[in-house]
């Protein structure tokens, strides 16, 4: 009876222990993209905002700064949703490379449909028929 208490109390002492480096994880990982986000918003200050790299950099940082709040987010929900938006918004950075090929494209497109059906077959009830689909 004893061992069981003390095997309880050392679980659940491991179990607060990592959540709390969890947590200090996120927070170090909000803390280095706001530190990022502030740089970057002082090197957009001082861009050319007539070129057109200038626009397609601009929006791959600030999902750059969306993925970082994402991992953040994904280590303090462990959720598969949260995996699936992180997921979501990779495709969606890499889609919006100016030098992608017609491929890449291709394969991105194919993935994000996939991750997107994926995620509402996950968020809904299954489909049984066709009828549910159009309701």
């Amino acid at each position: 009876m004893v061992i069981q208490k003390l095997i309880n109390a050392t679980l659940q002492a491991r179990q607060n222990t990592f959540e709390i480096v969890e947590i200090i994880l996120a927070i170090i990982i909000v803390f280095a993209v706001a530190y990022f986000g502030f740089h970057a918003g002082l090197t957009f200050l001082s861009m050319d905002w007539s070129n057109m790299a200038a626009m397609y950099q601009f929006i791959s940082y600030i999902l750059l700064i969306l993925l970082g709040i994402e991992v953040a987010r994904l280590i303090l929900v462990h959720s598969i949703t949260v995996v699936m938006e992180l997921m979501l918004l990779i495709i969606a950075r890499k889609m919006l490379y100016p030098d992608i090929t017609a491929l890449d494209l291709l394969y991105c497109a194919i993935a994000f449909v996939l991750v997107v059906g994926i995620y509402y077959l996950y968020e809904h009830k299954p489909i049984k028929s066709l009828e549910d689909i159009t309701k």
